[in-house]
């Protein structure tokens, strides 16, 4: 049932733009956004949160009558998580007129790659779901993020294995790729801070799950604990592997790994794995945001489960809404990239975002939480946020 009300939903979306569009994805009825991203594969469950997220807060609002009557459209397009398609898709929308700006885009390799394609277009980038420091640097040009950077994630990470439980010998899993060097980088910082390096590494290729020789580099150095800076189909495969060579360490989580999609992969060998989270809890029943997201995804997609990674979608599907209407009653590409500039302090209800001169990004929290033994996700204790 949510396969077919999903297809209904992307061929509304994905109709032609009607006659009288205006330059750059703005008519009198509608705004139609853009997402790079992939929502198929080893990397898919990602990129497809994220976009479940985004259609619930343009779903919301629309149904409010939209901004300033017009309608929220996304489009999404699969690079299949690999730079040079992503790069096709990059230049098609950003050289065209049917979309205003990108939003929720996935990758950090990705990202670095087309980058350079939206800057030349003049296209704004809203909350690409990326922790790097380069998309928060001023030569950023029209990128506004979302999320907390990779050293705040692997700070309160570390944090937590070090500081809270005692841990010293940490070694890291990850993607060898931009975003799994830069996220390995950021975790050596971490613990260099506290005079101790990371003790074995263990990587793979992005979009498989050729796992083994990391596997048998890991449970070869016996590490206190593992640092998975990945996906969540391989990190899960790595998991059941090391555990058949013998490894038995903790595990922890960035926020790229959803928690659903592991304990279902890993099924056993995901138990009491911990998770750095760079949203705050969708389950929060004191949180009104939170309720919102909930109400928006059952509202728009029925049988899907609210999770970390489609509530960072809906925020930054809200985070789009809100700059819009700074735009004003005649928007274009320019006026929306200027709204971003001025964006100040958010309140999306009990959640404030943080935007000002020199600070491109929203978030800067950062929690930790364990998976139980029933799947559910429980606080594991406090962590800095790293800010």
């Amino acid at each position: 049932m949510r396969a077919v009300s999903l297809l209904l939903l992307v061929l509304v979306l994905a109709c032609p733009p009607g006659p009288g569009r205006a330059a750059g994805g703005f008519d009198r009825d509608s705004v139609r956004f853009a997402q790079l991203a992939t929502t198929e594969g080893p990397s898919g469950d990602l990129g497809a949160a994220i976009r479940d997220g985004l259609l619930a807060a343009f779903d919301e609002v629309n149904r409010a009558g939209g901004v300033r009557g017009r309608k929220l459209l996304l489009d999404t397009f699969d690079d299949r998580y690999e730079p040079g398609r992503s790069i096709i898709h990059a230049r098609d929308v950003a050289e065209g007129d049917a979309h205003a700006a990108f939003v929720g885009q996935v990758g950090t390799a990705t990202l670095k790659a087309v980058l350079p394609v939206a800057n030349r277009s003049g296209m704004p980038m809203i909350a690409p779901v990326t922790g790097a420091d380069f998309a928060r640097a001023d030569t950023a040009g029209r990128v506004l993020a979302l999320r907390p950077s990779h050293d705040q994630e692997t700070e309160a990470a570390v944090a937590e294995l070090v500081d809270r439980m005692g841990l010293k010998r940490i070694a890291v899993f990850y993607q060898d790729d931009y975003y799994g060097v830069a996220g390995r980088d950021a975790v050596a910082r971490a613990l260099a801070r506290r005079d101790l390096g990371i003790v074995a590494e263990g990587r793979y290729t992005r979009n498989t799950v050729a796992v083994k020789v990391a596997a048998l580099m890991l449970a070869d150095a016996t590490p206190d604990a593992v640092i998975l800076v990945a996906s969540a189909v391989p990190a899960a495969r790595l998991m059941k592997v090391a555990g058949d060579l013998g490894l038995s360490t903790r595990y922890l989580a960035l926020s790229t790994v959803d928690p659903v999609t592991l304990a279902a992969e890993a099924g056993a060998a995901a138990k009491d794995t911990l998770f750095s989270e760079v949203v705050p809890a969708p389950f929060d029943e004191d949180l009104p945001v939170a309720a919102d997201y909930r109400a928006a995804l059952a509202a728009v997609l029925p049988e899907a489960k609210p999770g970390f990674a489609s509530f960072e979608g809906y925020l930054s599907g809200r985070l789009a809404i809100e700059a819009l209407r700074e735009a004003g009653a005649d928007p274009t590409r320019d006026r929306l990239a200027e709204a971003l500039d001025r964006l100040g302090d958010i309140d999306l209800g009990g959640l404030v975002l943080s935007f000002g001169p020199g600070d491109r990004q929203g978030l800067d929290a950062v929690g930790i939480y364990r998976l139980t033994g029933d799947g559910t996700l429980a606080p594991a204790g406090s962590a800095p946020s790293g800010t």
